[in-house]
């Protein structure tokens, strides 16, 4: 007799987390993915504040196991995904949401490109240059100029943005990995804020957006207050999107 393991396949939209660097390119990862009116309220109010100010940086915070990286695989795909792939997720989305997103992330000199950054315990830096090396194909040069400072990376970021490119859509899911490495390194989290910065000026090129558990503050909850409160600071240049979707 042949063991169940040969016998039963688990379809992939019952596993209970995604990872967005990996499923963005892995077979499509959407099929079977339930739209929920408050992840539609959530994604509604990122592309209108896109459509309306260009704001280009955001947080989505929510619980462990909230749907947000899900969603996030799911804006991916809507931006950018292959083509297999952005059919599902323009059919999940449905007509008024993918047309949200069309004119929030127009394509007027080609396509869009996903930084898709899964956060761990690394540098800040390092870890986007490393995706940012992947998704661009950066050489060797190009990445080490591009990971020698915070300002190397965005102005690296910003001349991909503009090579026959849309623009650049930065996603830092698990960015609370990220925040916990600094905090315990006695880092800053400068680099964030400039990102925010930069986007808001580059009128529409670079859209950042940090998947996190919790505020920024939360995270150097042991530092002094005047730490705490420029953490916080930084997460003020975002537009924090609450995030929840049910089981």
């Amino acid at each position: 007799m042949k063991p169940l393991s040969q016998m039963v396949e688990i379809n992939r939209r019952f596993a209970r987390s995604t990872r967005l660097d990996v499923d963005l390119q892995g077979t499509p990862p959407l099929v079977g993915y339930v739209m929920q009116a408050s992840v539609t309220k959530a994604l509604k109010t990122l592309a209108e504040s896109q459509i309306e100010s260009q704001q280009g940086a955001f947080t989505w915070t929510g619980p462990y196991g909230g749907g947000k990286s899900s969603a996030a695989l799911l804006v991916a795909n809507l931006v950018a995904g292959r083509s297999e792939n952005r059919a599902l997720a323009r059919d999940i989305a449905g007509p008024d949401l993918t047309a949200r997103f069309a004119k929030a992330f127009p394509e007027a000199n080609g396509p869009w490109t996903i930084v898709a950054v899964t956060g761990s315990r690394m540098g800040l830096r390092q870890t986007i240059a490393d995706a940012a090396a992947t998704a661009l194909r950066w050489g060797k040069a190009a990445y080490s100029q591009a990971v020698s400072s915070d300002v190397a990376l965005i102005e690296a970021l910003m001349a991909a943005a503009n090579a026959k490119r849309s623009g650049i859509f930065l996603i830092l899911d698990e960015l609370g990995k990220l925040l916990e490495h600094e905090a315990s390194a006695g880092s800053d989290i400068h680099l964030l804020q400039d990102l925010a910065e930069q986007s808001a000026r580059s009128k529409g090129k670079l859209v950042v957006t940090g998947i996190l558990h919790q505020a920024f503050d939360q995270y150097v909850a042991r530092a002094s207050r005047d730490a705490r409160q420029e953490w916080a600071k930084v997460q003020g240049r975002y537009q924090d999107i609450p995030f929840l979707a049910g089981a």
